[in-house]
């Protein structure tokens, strides 16, 4: 869907691997920067205002791994 779907499938391999907030933003940061990387495509999964992304990736790398 994302024209980079090896983008998708490293950071679902890392995610299961983060086991600290630092390397879950990492994951998402690396994750972003991959499907930039591509066209700019994290706009088609992520959208709002500044407030609403940094609070979305936020609670995306304090999410519990169960």
């Amino acid at each position: 869907m994302t024209g980079n779907a090896a983008a998708a499938a490293d950071f679902l391999e890392s995610w299961a691997a983060s086991q600290t907030t630092p390397a879950r933003v990492m994951q998402i940061d690396l994750l972003i920067q991959a499907l930039h990387g591509r066209g700019a495509l994290a706009p088609a999964f992520i959208e709002g205002t500044t407030e609403s992304i940094r609070q979305l990736l936020d609670e995306r790398a304090t999410c519990s791994q169960a």
